[in-house]
């Protein structure tokens, strides 16, 4: 199983704290957010700061043969994935060989991505409400992870809050968020109570220090994931008329 897969399961797989002493202590010691940096292919090799700052997994966009052999001796032993983007010419043999642990891909890839259980899969979900409404059926695929992408917001919208409460609760997987480095505590709390395990980040080390700092100060979660109501996902964007305003209509 991917590292980063079996990571991200022992947070979801947490309930919510119950009563009592021993449960308190138990849940304290649960695993919290991850902190995953975002790394260019050319800049690797120079990434060492990057990886120490307090980093759980490393994404790398832009990969190319060279980058892949340089970043399992920069990652430290950490997990390190690569985002595919248009380029899908990898071969998931070849990853493996490298060590890449997981990899992330938007829904227009092949699907022979899909055939190897040693590699994460993670998919690329755009925020906006057509774009999720698309996903029926994912559960059937064999994705893994969901990574919701921000876009190029300095700032967590509430539409972009509203969509990781609907992923938490409907798609019953792991989800991502992809955020601005210089996140507020306020902003990384919100993220953490709508359903979101792991932030991926772009930024220089100093960032990654202090959102770092701030996920370590996360309470435990008060809303429990994946129940009843997560067993399709809805449509968030076309209301559904009730029964009553049906037989109004007939009249």
């Amino acid at each position: 199983m991917s590292q980063l897969v079996d990571k991200l399961k022992r947070i979801t797989e947490d309930a919510v704290p119950a009563l009592g002493f021993r449960s308190a202590t138990r849940q304290a010691k649960s695993q919290g957010m991850l902190l995953i940096a975002m790394l260019n292919g050319q800049a690797v090799a120079g990434a060492s700061n990057i990886v120490q700052s307090g980093v759980d997994a490393l994404l790398i966009k832009n990969a190319s043969a060279a980058s892949m052999s340089q970043v399992g001796k920069v990652a430290d032993g950490r997990p390190w994935g690569i985002a595919l983007g248009e380029n899908r010419a990898f071969e998931s043999s070849a990853l493996r060989k490298a060590g890449c642990d997981f990899v992330v891909f938007d829904p227009e890839s092949p699907v022979h991505l899909l055939g190897d259980a040693d590699l994460g899969k993670v998919l690329t979900v755009s925020s906006s409400p057509d774009r999720i409404n698309a996903l029926r059926g994912v559960d059937k695929v064999g994705v893994e992870i969901f990574l919701l992408d921000g876009g190029e917001s300095e700032f967590i919208s509430v539409r972009f809050l509203m969509a990781c409460y609907f992923m938490a609760d409907a798609a019953r997987k792991p989800v991502l968020a992809s955020v601005p480095a210089r996140i507020a505590s306020d902003e990384v709390r919100a993220l953490w109570e709508a359903g979101v395990d792991a932030v991926v980040v772009q930024g220089d080390a100093g960032a990654l220090k202090q959102l770092r700092q701030i996920i370590d100060t996360l309470p435990a979660r008060t809303r429990r994931r994946h129940g009843k109501e997560a067993a399709l996902i809805p449509n968030m964007a076309t209301p559904v008329a009730s029964n009553e305003e049906e037989e109004g209509d007939d009249e």
